[in-house]
């Protein structure tokens, strides 16, 4: 299968988005769309040193080796209500509260391809909720015209298990972001960009050596799966969302998987909201009705399987084989149910 063409374009499509740049940014779908959504900029924002009113709203609790926080949200009252977000290594993003206009830069040995690596995960997540849309911490890939959402917390497996599947044939929608875009009465997952990030481990085990994938940068272990490489392993276009599997470390369940009870189900999936950490608490207000609608519109199963390299592709099976028999087979997204066309995105 031969690569795809992406012609060069300075305005991109991610998560819904139409985002225009002074800098390529690679993995991002070029956009025929002329009116941006989100503007970036990689230089800092040129009246930072007037910032006056700095309020800390968040510090991690993970510390860098001279102890500064890894990350750090502060908000700005004065001259302009901005926010900002701080990372150890000296890069910094200022935001607007519109979720608009971003300002990228970065300090010391840290490079543009590090800044990428924040941009495009917890940044892109930032904008997006400040934007008025949930998103789950969770990978997606696209099953019979509808997407299917793998959640859970950091070290689940969510990127090794969309890699996995991507190996079987099927196509990955986004990793770590699974926007829910809620149109009418169902939820849009928008592709987000187009790689997996995958540690050594995962990459030794589906691709034969630790180092066989390039790293993100120099400076960080991680590498990624470029999915754009063949037609067959990314998915473009937005689809509906038509359930979620919550991927577990229970070992000891009798089902290997199983439905779980509403409730319980809304606050599985309230734990997985992406950067949670960053929101106060009218966000969260918004995020438990949305989540709570998602529960009522799609099955949320969990997978009781730990993660481990020799089940994988077991474990794949058995979510493909569960959706497929299961009562989501009568779910009226999955029999034909068409994609809006209104969709909250720009032409990709």
């Amino acid at each position: 299968m031969g690569e795809i063409d992406f012609p060069p374009s300075l305005t991109y499509s991610v998560c819904g988005l139409c985002v225009q740049s002074d800098r390529k940014i690679p993995d991002l779908l070029p956009s025929e769309s002329g009116s941006p959504d989100v503007e970036i900029t990689f230089r800092e924002h040129p009246e930072r040193q007037r910032f006056q009113g700095r309020m800390l709203r968040y510090s991690g609790r993970k510390l860098s080796p001279i102890g500064n926080p890894a990350v750090s949200l502060w908000e700005i009252s004065d001259p302009w209500s901005l926010y900002e977000l701080v990372y150890s290594d000296g890069t910094s993003f200022v935001i607007d509260p519109r979720g608009s206009r971003v300002w990228a830069s970065w300090a010391g040995e840290s490079t543009f391809e590090d800044t990428l690596t924040y941009l495009l995960g917890p940044v892109l997540g930032f904008v997006l909720r400040l934007r008025g849309v949930t998103c789950l911490h969770a990978s997606a890939i696209a099953i019979d015209g509808v997407a299917i959402a793998l959640a859970g917390p950091g070290g689940a497996g969510k990127s090794t298990a969309a890699a996995q599947f991507a190996s079987m044939g099927y196509q990955v929608i986004s990793d770590d972001i699974a926007t829910l875009w809620e149109i009418d009465d169902s939820f849009l997952v928008q592709p987000s960009p187009a790689r997996l990030r995958l540690w050594p481990s995962s990459v030794e085990h589906l691709y034969g050596r630790p180092d066989a994938l390039p790293r993100l940068t120099p400076s960080w272990e991680k590498q990624y799966l470029d999915l754009r490489a063949t037609e067959r392993t990314f998915q473009k276009t937005p689809l509906p969302l038509a359930a979620v599997y919550i991927l577990g470390n229970a070992a000891d369940r009798e089902e290997e998987i199983e439905e779980i009870p509403r409730t319980s189900a809304v606050l599985q999936l309230l734990s997985n909201v992406y950067v949670n950490y960053l929101l106060d608490s009218s966000f969260r207000k918004t995020d438990f009705v949305r989540i709570a609608n998602v529960v009522n519109t799609v099955p949320v199963r969990m997978v009781n399987r730990q993660h481990n390299f020799q089940n994988l592709e077991r474990r794949c099976r058995s979510i493909v084989t569960d959706f497929m028999q299961g009562e989501n087979s009568n779910h009226r997204i999955r029999h034909g149910m068409p994609v809006p066309s209104s969709l909250p995105s720009c032409r990709a």
